[in-house]
């Protein structure tokens, strides 16, 4: 009937994962595999699963999202204890003190220039070479969760905020999606993707 033949393999801690509960997943130019887990990160060569953790400086807790950068850099976006990238064997930690809104991160995304977005539990800031800039529109989303970023095939950015709404960056400023059946799920985003077709898939509520 032409149906694809799907072939499932399940990896545990058992198998080499430093935690059995993964929250995010990521892959860095060079092929690897990243998995972001509640008790730290794990490269994957497609054989075996090699935990990183305090040898390398990262410390140990949830990881929330990860980010496989146009540069090679892989960023780490964890609960409670910052933003790390991990580039040429070597960690930089961002944090609070470097200009970040909060030290949990919720989500990441790079745009067409270069800046990597980074949406945090108490709003979003852009860095730029590994430097926060100043960002126009930012400050409506001050204290906000910003839960989703995503760069769709035009390279325009979407961003979704907890008790904001879903927003697509255009001409320099936000614009908000408005579905007045739906304000209240577009008040609650998860996740957010644009299809080939231009298409808005929103994970939202419950």
């Amino acid at each position: 009937n032409g149906e694809p033949v799907f072939t499932f393999r399940c990896w545990q801690s058992e198998q080499g994962l430093p935690q059995d509960r993964v929250r995010a997943l990521a892959q860095t130019s060079d092929g690897y595999i990243w998995v972001g887990t509640d008790d730290g990160v794990a490269r994957f060569d497609g054989a075996r699963f090699v935990p990183f953790g305090l040898p390398e400086g990262l410390p140990s807790g949830p990881v929330r999202t990860l980010f496989g950068d146009s540069h090679g850099s892989l960023w780490v976006g964890t609960v409670g204890n910052g933003l790390m990238r991990w580039t040429a064997g070597r960690l930089t930690l961002f944090t609070m003190a470097n200009g970040l809104p909060s030290d949990s991160i919720g989500a990441l995304a790079e745009d067409n220039q270069g800046r990597l977005w980074v949406g945090t539990d108490a709003g979003l800031v852009l860095l730029q070479d590994g430097k926060p800039i100043k960002f126009y529109g930012a400050e409506q989303f001050q204290g906000k969760a910003i839960t989703a970023l995503f760069k769709d095939r035009d390279g325009n950015m979407w961003l979704g905020a907890t008790d904001a709404g879903v927003f697509e960056f255009l001409d320099g400023k936000f614009v908000a999606l408005e579905e007045s059946a739906l304000k209240e799920l577009l008040q609650d985003p998860h996740c957010l993707l644009v299809n080939k077709s231009g298409q808005i898939w929103i994970g939202a509520g419950d």
